[in-house]
């Protein structure tokens, strides 16, 4: 199947849930281990994680990329390397030198978050797609 065939996207994604749910409660009433259950927990996690991603975030490529990965991450990354260890250190640069640090801060956490963005896109789209797959195969 592939991401083109949106309409029965989310109906694929309940039902997952729903079976993993099931199976979930199968596997508490024959007390199976402990690791097999919280493996199952997070298999749940993994599907109720690709529904909001398809709902939410695959519909807007570049809002993802720039709320995970450039706001989220990339932000948060250049204001500690950027001020907060240097004033934590006690050497805080001055004039052309602070100038200088900041193009390059911005520039390098600027790609980079951009990178990671990106990375967690494709990231969730394969779990996303592998979960579908395997949606689809329940509805047959």
């Amino acid at each position: 199947m592939r991401m083109a065939d949106q309409s029965f996207q989310p109906e694929l994604l309940q039902r997952l849930l729903e079976a993993e749910t099931r199976r979930l409660d199968s596997m508490r009433r024959s007390s199976a281990p402990w690791f097999h259950l919280l493996r199952q927990h997070w298999r749940i996690l993994q599907v109720h994680r690709a529904a909001r991603w398809w709902q939410r975030d695959r519909p807007d490529r570049s809002r993802f990329i720039w709320r995970v990965g450039i706001l989220g991450w990339g932000t948060p990354m250049f204001i500690v390397t950027e001020f907060a260890l240097p004033i934590a250190r006690g050497s805080m640069p001055r004039g052309a030198e602070l100038a200088f640090q900041l193009v390059l801060g911005v520039l390098v956490w600027g790609g980079a978050s951009y990178l990671f963005g990106r990375g967690l896109w494709r990231s969730e789209e394969k779990v996303c797609q592998r979960l579908l797959e395997e949606g689809a195969v329940l509805r047959e």
